[in-house]
């Protein structure tokens, strides 16, 4: 099928297709995709994060890190990153902010493209690190997932630009209100 589409294909349209080639490196491909000769399968639970583990330790092994991140730091993302995807854009958003070390931090929705368990697992990461050293930097975040607001000292939330209920976690998912229906 892929034969007979390159065969019949106009001129003009296919200087834009990048075909696959095993043998050299495919600039429209990640880098991860280049080194795996193609894209990750998931339909394996945390198959990513199981192949992004061994790359890691083949690269430090290799003495290749520093050459891979190097490669990564240089890509082009596009006009207003529209070569990356919602998640990577929200990542790359994320980590932009973290740079400028602050004593406020906003974050409206951050990680809204993830699942709940690498929501949860950046979440945790990122107050960690901001806490580290004995800093204590204001955090506001607007969450995608209430279970998250277990992670944070104050709970505020809002209801038709009202504030509808304020407290801690242990007290509002007690508290038959708002709070404690997003929760189930």
């Amino acid at each position: 099928m892929r034969k007979q589409f390159h065969a019949h294909i106009p001129a003009d349209l296919a200087e834009l297709i990048e075909r696959y080639d095993a043998e050299r490196f495919t600039p429209s491909a990640s880098l991860m995709d280049n080194v795996l000769f193609g894209r990750i399968a998931y339909q394996q639970a945390d198959a990513s994060d199981r192949i992004r583990a061994i790359m890691g330790e083949l690269f430090d092994a290799l003495d290749l890190y520093d050459d891979v991140l190097s490669i990564g730091l240089e890509f082009d993302v596009g006009s207003g990153g529209k070569r990356l995807t919602m998640v990577q854009r929200q990542k790359l958003n994320l980590a932009r902010a973290l740079l400028k070390r602050s004593d406020y931090f906003v974050f409206n929705r951050p990680l809204s493209a993830l699942d709940q368990r690498v929501q949860d697992q950046i979440t945790r990461n990122i107050i960690e690190d901001l806490h580290k050293e004995g800093e204590r930097p204001a955090i506001i975040w607007v969450l995608s997932n209430a279970r998250l607001a277990e992670m944070f000292d104050r709970i505020l939330l809002f209801d038709r630009g009202g504030l509808a209920e304020a407290g801690n976690y242990p007290e509002l998912s007690e508290k038959n209100g708002m709070f404690k229906e997003l929760l189930s």
